[in-house]
């Protein structure tokens, strides 16, 4: 057999297959990319309110009892210098967008699409309120329906030149005809949907009137339409006063409207702060005394306890009476921008150091800065209502924590009870709880709140011995660290983190414990009522520098820190906190809320802006076991318990303790020991390796502390080193179409396979 009967059957046996393939995906879908048939359903109408889509339905329905039918006539000129005639029946364009509820003179512009070619876009001037003729080649005489002052009918010839005004129209049922084949019977559905809208001038080509079967109408309304609300965006907040008696359900509510508050005597005065950037902020304010209000509630001011304001992000917070009232507030005249009246027509006097401000609910307001020296009459509500209070010193930052749009005010006053009910009150100061708790983070429930914390001291392989266990009174005798901590969650988000506790280092000293003779700390803790542990070494907890960083939750866009997230950052201690507050999206600390719930819970600093450390701030911990670098000086471990200061004796650095090997424990019994360890942790929860790599690689200069270590490394602009080099580029594959690749392949396949068997099939024969 030769080379061309090969070649023959080739594609005989190959060719026809693939054909018939190709073919039957061709009647499939003939026209890649485009939808036919039902797919393409009817004609759309589409109404946006500037990008904003507010209404989807198909356009201009053949039955609407509500819109009438109307005749006319259009013309325009093609191409080619020719008239064409347009005849329609359908629905006038405004009178369609009026059923619709739109105020035509919001309408901007009006886009229309067909299956194929480009779209048409009209302004709403255009079609809406341009005037627009029906022009004709012939004169025309017909008789003038109106009465001539003679009492006759009169005829009046059109002239050609002048047209006859017609109406802008969207046509169910249209023809397109040359003038002199005018003939009102040729209207048909068939062409679809068409606008029909006249000519400026005899001369004008109004190209889309010939275009029938229109897919999709855009009507763009402008950005302030109010069209698609349901009821109009509200002007004036309402706002409530509640009232709560201790710990027990709200007792009363009072509802205010905006109105009613405005009935209030209303004062003007002046706040100064300093802001979050460090720089001067006067805020002008008009509003109501708070003590007004609260006597206004029938409460006794004597009687107040706190209050708190809700806002309408579903945030609150919360203020002590000896917060707002009992300690005196001031605003600082030199911290006013530019010349500036007090509210009543004074000039404020700048050479004054201070001038006493009392808490203000503020209705209206302005911020005033050396970039926008506003004015009383720049004072509006269009943020709602906020809380303002004056500075206690002059550097103090105060008007980030005023808040916008607050709709309610909590009054919580104390309870009147007597002496046998005092006494079962369970409460050291004012934040500390006892009892059962729920986390206000995670949910999670725990019956009863730890009360002491047990350190317990060993060395690996075996027991570990309590060594001290510290009181609540005990550790809140020790020095006592009030500080903000910044950290970032699972979900990508800055938490904020406020935090009373005493250091660890701190805690280890007063156990008498040597914290250079420690070599892992493991904190034995409560979650989903399970006992679980979480070991850390003492270099990820002791040794790193760790920092709050004050501009993070300001420079985070969502995915990462941006410039200047690290300006300013605040070495921070590792602490055991046992009243905390943990707030996501929160732009500054709020050391008067925080409260004890999570009591004992560890919380440590940052080595950077990306450090992922909130899930690693353990609460309800109960307990601490120390185990110590090296081995125990006796068999029992004696020294454990009766050393004044654990580890401090030992021979050698660190380093070489860890060096040394435990001749007393024979090899069988370190097995043995471990084996029972490991059981013990996977019962609880084992400390995932990563983390203890991690934490003894950190301690000696981890990745994670190189990317970003001390805030001397920021350059010029703020911006950390990894913030700059740090990245890498992302590499984003292109989009491909997948059915024509696998097509392209199977026929490919099928021909080159087939070609090859027949060459070595030809091969055979002639070899």
């Amino acid at each position: 057999m030769n080379l061309k009967k090969h070649c023959r059957k080739i594609c005989c046996n190959r060719c026809i297959p693939v054909f018939l393939i190709v073919m039957v995906l061709f009647a499939l879908n003939p026209y890649p990319g485009i939808v036919s048939g039902e797919d393409a359903g009817v004609a759309k109408l589409q109404v946006q309110v500037g990008e904003r889509k507010v209404l989807e339905q198909a356009a201009v329905p053949e039955q609407n009892e509500n819109l009438n039918t109307v005749h006319n006539q259009y013309s325009t000129m093609t191409e080619n210098g020719e008239r064409k005639t347009i005849l329609g029946e359908g629905i006038i364009l405004s009178d369609y967008l009026k059923a619709l509820g739109i105020n035509l003179e919001e309408v901007e512009d009006i886009y229309l699409y067909w299956k194929e070619g480009a779209p048409a876009a009209f302004t709403g001037k255009e079609l809406l309120e341009t005037k627009r003729y029906h022009y004709t080649d012939q004169l025309k005489t017909e008789q003038d329906t109106s009465i001539a002052e003679s009492g006759t009918v009169t005829e009046q010839t059109y002239n050609p030149s002048a047209g006859i005004e017609v109406p802008p129209m969207l046509a169910l049922r249209s023809a397109v005809l040359n003038e002199p084949e005018e003939n009102g019977d040729a209207l048909d559905s068939t062409s679809g949907l068409r606008l029909c809208y006249g000519q400026q001038n005899p001369d004008e080509i109004s190209s889309a009137m010939l275009k029938g079967n229109i897919q999709k109408i855009i009507v763009i309304l402008k950005e302030d339409s109010t069209y698609g609300q349901k009821e109009p965006l509200p002007t004036e907040p309402d706002f409530k006063i509640s009232i709560r008696v201790g710990t027990d359900d709200i007792k009363r509510e009072i509802p205010f409207s905006f109105q009613q508050l405005e009935q209030f005597e209303k004062e003007r005065q002046y706040y100064t702060s300093i802001n979050e950037k460090g720089e001067p902020e006067t805020t002008l304010a008009e509003g109501i005394p708070i003590i007004k209000l609260i006597e206004s509630a029938g409460v006794d001011f004597n009687d107040v306890k706190n209050l708190r304001f809700f806002y309408a992000d579903g945030l609150d917070s919360s203020f002590t009476k000896t917060f707002l009232f009992d300690r005196k507030r001031y605003s600082y005249p030199e911290l006013v921008s530019g010349d500036l009246d007090d509210g009543e027509g004074r000039m404020i006097d700048k050479s004054k150091e201070s001038q006493e401000v009392m808490p203000m609910l503020a209705l209206r307001y302005a911020e005033r800065t050396d970039k926008s020296l506003q004015g009383w009459d720049a004072i509006s509500n269009k943020e709602g209502i906020k809380i303002c209070y004056g500075q206690m010193k002059i550097s103090d930052v105060v008007s980030p924590m005023y808040g916008y749009s607050i709709n309610r005010m909590e009054i919580v006053v104390t309870s009147k009870i007597n002496e046998t009910e005092q006494a079962k009150t369970k409460t050291i100061d004012d934040n500390d709880v006892f009892g059962p708790a729920v986390s206000e983070e995670t949910g999670d429930r725990l019956d009863e709140l730890p009360t002491t914390l047990a350190f317990n001291v060993g060395y690996f392989g075996l027991e570990y011995l309590p060594r001290k266990i510290f009181s609540l009174e005990e550790i809140k005798s020790l020095p006592r660290v009030t500080q903000a901590y910044t950290a970032v969650d699972s979900s990508g988000k800055v938490v904020m983190e406020t935090a009373v506790g005493v250091r660890l280092k701190d805690l280890l000293a007063a156990a008498g414990i040597d914290r250079n003779s420690v070599d892992k700390i493991t904190f034995t803790f409560t979650e989903n009522r399970e006992k679980k542990r979480l070991s850390f070494s003492r270099g990820f907890l002791l040794d790193t520098p760790r920092y709050f960083y004050p501009n993070l939750p300001l420079r985070w866009n969502g995915s990462g820190p941006t410039a200047g997230a690290a300006v300013d950052a605040l070495q921070v201690d590792t602490i055991i906190a046992f009243r905390d507050l943990q707030q996501q999206g929160a732009t500054a600390p709020d050391f008067y809320k925080v409260n004890g719930y999570n009591r004992f819970k560890l919380i440590f600093g940052q080595t950077n802006t990306r450090s992922e450390t909130v899930s690693r701030h353990v609460k309800w911990i109960d307990s601490v076991e120390i185990q110590l670098l090296g081995s125990p000086p006796d068999e029992k471990g004696n020294s454990v318990q009766n050393a004044s200061l654990i580890g401090a004796k030992s021979k050698g650095t660190p380093s070489q303790q860890s060096q040394i090997p435990d001749k007393k424990l024979s090899s069988e019994a370190t097995k043995e020991t471990k084996a029972t360890k490991d059981t013990e942790e996977t019962k609880a929860t084992k400390e995932p390796e990563a983390m203890e790599a991690t934490a003894a690689t950190e301690a000696t200069g981890s990745s994670e502390v190189s990317q970003e270590s001390l805030p001397e490394s920021s350059n010029a602009k703020g911006v950390h080193i990894y913030e700059v080099n740090g990245m890498t580029e992302a590499q984003i594959p292109v989009a491909r179409d997948h059915n024509a690749a696998v097509l392209f392949i199977a026929i490919g396949g099928l021909v080159l396979g087939g070609a090859g068997n027949r060459f070595k099939k030809y091969k055979g024969e002639r070899g």
